[in-house]
């Protein structure tokens, strides 16, 4: 199974991004959305708006270092992710009010093969 997506363009050089439905069971509501790739990132992170426009419920709290190396708590939820026809992945988000879009951080990347081709800027989601 494969998806692919081009990079998207912003001010500087194109940045890979996936199209992904997020949610809860629990409060079974759903967005599908833009989310960065982000290989530096631990974990997956949403803006806290999105936590409340879905209804999450806190799974708990984490300590995280920013990319500026300040150390921050962030709240820890508990989604379903699910991209293109891929089965959906429960996934434990971090949630910041910092955060313009979701990162797809390795925690969900290490479940897939990823392929990012630089030159034709594009980004391939691959899984047996």
């Amino acid at each position: 199974m494969t998806a692919e997506f081009a990079f998207l363009r912003g001010n500087s050089y194109p940045v890979p991004f996936v199209e992904l439905t997020v949610g809860s069971d629990e409060s079974q509501a759903f967005i599908t959305l833009w989310a960065q790739l982000d290989t530096g990132a631990d974990r997956s992170v949403i803006p806290i708006y999105l936590a409340d426009d879905l209804g999450l419920s806190i799974f708990g709290e984490a300590e995280f270092q920013t990319a500026d190396g300040f150390l921050t708590t962030l709240r820890l939820y508990q989604v379903t992710l699910t991209i293109e026809s891929f089965e959906p992945e429960l996934v434990t988000v971090a949630a910041s009010e910092n955060e313009p879009h979701m990162l797809l951080g390795r925690d969900v990347s290490h479940r897939f093969r990823i392929v990012l081709d630089g030159p034709i800027e594009t980004l391939r989601i691959e899984r047996d």
